[in-house]
């Protein structure tokens, strides 16, 4: 479950997570099982980030850094993960139908995926 301190910081913005990470160089914050579907996180700085069970249904993630990130079970359907650095992450079970992944960087990765459908980047 979210720590609900990180899930809080997350929900005001980028701008304060990214503030709130800065802050904090070390932290390895904990958003697991949390809703943050549709959002759009493109800027904001996620490695080292729990989303264990989280439900990131159609969140913008292009080009973000999200090495040695746990996404065991997370639901990134139609998620935009194009051009993310996954470098280290556990994407073990995650459900990504349709996400975006082209340019991604997955080696090495842990990858046990059921659903998974690669579509293009779209401008």
């Amino acid at each position: 479950m979210a720590y609900s301190q990180h899930l809080q910081c997350i929900k005001e913005g980028v701008e304060v997570w990214n503030n709130w990470r800065k802050s904090v160089p070390k932290s390895k914050p904990d958003l697991g099982g949390a809703d943050l579907s549709g959002m759009d996180l493109s800027k904001a700085y996620l490695a080292d980030t729990n989303f264990n069970q989280a439900n990131l249904t159609n969140v913008n993630l292009e080009g973000v850094n999200l090495s040695h990130s746990n996404f065991f079970q997370a639901v990134l359907t139609g998620a935009n993960l194009c051009g993310a650095e996954l470098q280290g992450a556990d994407l073990s079970y995650a459900e990504l139908y349709n996400a975006q992944l082209a340019g991604a960087s997955f080696c090495p990765a842990s990858v046990e995926i059921g659903l998974l459908n690669q579509s293009q980047c779209v401008d």
